[in-house]
């Protein structure tokens, strides 16, 4: 017994729009980029052959309809909420490195608990683990500065620090444009 020709191109949508949704699923998953594309091109090809099925028999014409429809609306809603969540997830990749611990070295915080050595710090809107190696520690309210991390948890030290060694800079640079202006004749 062989298959009508509209019943073999009723397979063929079903089985590219399964095999869309899946690539696109893998993708969700996955993240790679190209799955996203495949699987929506898969379910533009099952929506394209649905629309060219001819010579159905009168008593399936109302059930292919309705397969047809349902397919094609669930198509490409389905795209599109895949599709979306494709785009999110690569957004969300791209913000990875910014919440490296190494970028938050020398970023100012807030210590949100007193830091005697441990505590908790607030840092770029971010609640952290801190410890205090060097005394006076940070107390509540105050500025600390990240100077390394073990782990997850970031070591800091009193914001006061930051400052003075800022100061002291400073103070070099004026003893030092002092020094070369007085050598000139």
């Amino acid at each position: 017994m062989a298959l009508d020709p509209w019943v073999i191109s009723l397979l063929a949508s079903i089985t590219f729009l399964g095999l869309g949704i899946l690539l696109i699923i893998l993708e969700a998953k996955l993240g790679i980029g190209i799955l996203a594309v495949g699987g929506i091109a898969c379910v533009a090809i099952a929506v394209i052959i649905l629309f060219r099925i001819q010579n159905v028999p009168d008593e399936y014409v109302f059930y292919v309809d309705i397969l047809k429809y349902t397919i094609m609306i669930s198509g490409i809603v389905l795209s599109v909420f895949f599709g979306y969540i494709a785009y999110k997830g690569y957004q969300t990749k791209k913000l990875a490195p910014k919440l490296e611990a190494e970028s938050l070295i020398g970023k100012i915080g807030i210590a949100k608990t007193d830091i005697d050595p441990k505590g908790q710090v607030n840092l770029e809107g971010e609640l952290w683990s801190a410890v205090c190696k060097q005394k006076p520690y940070a107390y509540e309210g105050e500025e600390v500065e990240v100077i390394g991390f073990e782990g997850l948890t970031l070591i800091v030290r009193p914001g006061i620090y930051k400052k003075i060694d800022q100061e002291m800079v400073d103070e070099k640079r004026k003893k030092t444009s002092k020094w070369k202006k007085s050598k000139k004749p």
